[in-house]
């Protein structure tokens, strides 16, 4: 069981890119090439950074510190994880926590950076749907949204599919870099 409720979590996430962004030299990357990558939770957290407004989140942030973007099988619509039991007996998440938390309903991304969603393609039809709707919903002109489906994985094994450097989901991500 978490120790902190879902709606603190993005703030925290928030917090640490802050921070890997004025770290950047000591920590030996270019905090001009800051990617944001999860799975499932992570992938609902990944939208949820595509959604930081970073200059008001801290003096300094520029507005596209977030180069790009892998919502990996997100969770952009959390009401039907709260009416799921098994999956919400931990968390113990309210109505009006689903509706604040969700990608879907109040935190568009506020940035043009490209996403690349992806779901196995033996997830549930859920995955699929909140992928599909999150792709559909803020694909812009000016902001490009893929959808990749890992053929014949399920919610665990598309990561094993990204750790083979020959396939397609690999070779996609190292594109989105």
């Amino acid at each position: 069981t978490p120790s902190v409720r879902i709606g603190q979590i993005p703030p925290q996430i928030r917090q640490s890119v802050a921070w890997s962004w004025h770290h950047a030299a000591d920590l030996g990357f270019s905090r001009d090439k800051m990617f944001i990558m999860g799975h499932s939770a992570g992938g609902h957290l990944t939208a949820m950074m595509m959604a930081t407004d970073w200059p008001a989140f801290a003096d300094g942030l520029p507005a596209d510190l977030v180069k790009a973007g892998i919502p990996v099988s997100p969770l952009s619509y959390l009401e039907p994880v709260r009416l799921t039991e098994a999956l919400n007996a931990g968390i113990r998440m309210d109505s009006a926590e689903a509706e604040a938390e969700s990608p879907m309903t109040n935190h568009p991304p506020l940035t043009d950076a490209a996403q690349l969603v992806v779901v196995g393609g033996a997830e549930t039809d859920e995955f699929h749907r909140q992928a599909r709707m999150y792709v559909e919903k803020y694909t812009t002109a000016s902001r490009a949204m893929g959808l990749y489906i890992v053929p014949g994985v399920d919610h665990f094994d598309e990561l094993n599919v990204l750790a083979d450097p020959a396939s397609p989901f690999f070779a996609k991500t190292c594109d989105m870099l």
